[in-house]
């Protein structure tokens, strides 16, 4: 039998080229409880292959994915985790290529990641004349996560309910203020739809779309008008 990490001959329970230790293998010995704790073959191959590990071999250079966090080994040219494309820039860089591989990494840190997605309310304080003005406090309600593997046409609604107030004479659209945040950047969205029919008992929400994207809906889980798409 042939070691199936290093492909050396395996004489015993561990190979003495690379290691490997079959006894806690829970791929070589399946149990219907993960009593083994050993890593998988897959990863210990990946392991191997990068940097050869044996006995007269230096400590191998680990680091983190800039994208997901995912554990890396020097040579490696994509993440085995979220597909980033890896390039191992040295200390001696320029100042430009920094700022290059910056902005690549943010750029593909919110197509894979996303963000939140939510709406801004404000305050309306009555004044002694009897008018209405908005007040400059405003208050943050996230309503969903929007993810690379979030399904396209999937609804998140905020629990709350609300009537909708009479609408002047012939204006049939509504607009309020939402939100997309990825990190510690955020974007004010001015959100515009059609009223829908239903007048009580309304919900506000976010319908998931591919690629990212994704639009506002007002209605109920049976009925709801929808906004223009927002993206990521």
């Amino acid at each position: 039998m042939n070691c199936p990490v290093c492909d050396s001959e395996l004489k015993k329970d561990h190979c003495s080229v690379c290691g490997f230790d079959s006894t806690v293998s829970f791929e070589l010995y399946p149990t219907f409880f993960f009593a083994v704790s050993g890593p998988s073959i897959a990863k210990s191959r990946r392991e191997w292959k990068i940097y050869g590990m044996n006995k007269q071999s230096e400590a191998p250079v680990i680091i983190r994915c800039k994208v997901c966090g995912e554990r890396l080994f020097f040579g490696e040219k994509t993440c085995p985790r979220c597909g980033f494309e890896l390039k191992w820039l040295s200390d001696a860089s320029s100042e430009k290529e920094l700022k290059e591989e910056a902005a690549r990494v943010k750029a593909y840190k919110i197509r894979y990641c996303g963000g939140t997605v939510g709406v801004v309310t404000y305050r309306y304080d009555k004044l002694p004349d009897g008018t209405v003005q908005k007040s400059e406090e405003n208050m943050h309600f996230e309503i969903c996560e929007i993810r690379h593997d979030t399904k396209p046409g999937t609804l998140f609604w905020r629990d709350e309910t609300f009537d909708l107030l009479d609408l002047p004479e012939g204006n049939s659209l509504l607009e309020f203020s939402g939100y997309m945040k990825y990190g510690q950047e955020e974007k004010t969205l001015k959100v515009i739809l059609e009223k829908p029919k239903r007048r009580v008992g309304l919900q506000v929400g976010v319908k998931a779309e591919k690629d990212l994207s994704f639009r506002y809906i007002l209605g109920t889980k049976e009925a709801y008008t929808q906004s223009e798409l927002y993206h990521f």
